[in-house]
């Protein structure tokens, strides 16, 4: 085995997966509507643990179903960063 094969293959199929994966706009949608997904859900845990009930079900529709779904308008329309259209030539 030759030495310096492994880091070679590895930096390799690193350079495929950002080339074939991460470039691809979908991919970058989905990520950027987890990131919001996240986000909401702990902005939702703490107004929960800081009011009542009643603004439990208004925080639960803005930023556990809402923040995702303005992320997934903004990336198909290509504000976000990683979203934007490639120009056809």
């Amino acid at each position: 085995m030759k030495i310096g094969t492994f880091t070679e293959a590895r930096r390799s199929l690193v350079e495929k997966y950002r080339k074939n994966v991460l470039r691809h706009r979908g991919v970058m949608i989905a990520l950027w509507c987890q990131l919001a997904l996240i986000v909401g859900m702990v902005c939702l845990y703490l107004i929960v643990r800081a009011s009542v009930a009643h603004t439990v079900w208004t925080g639960f529709w803005i930023f556990v179903i809402g923040l995702p779904v303005l992320t997934l308008a903004l990336g198909i329309c290509g504000i976000l960063p990683g979203t934007h259209r490639k120009k056809s030539i």
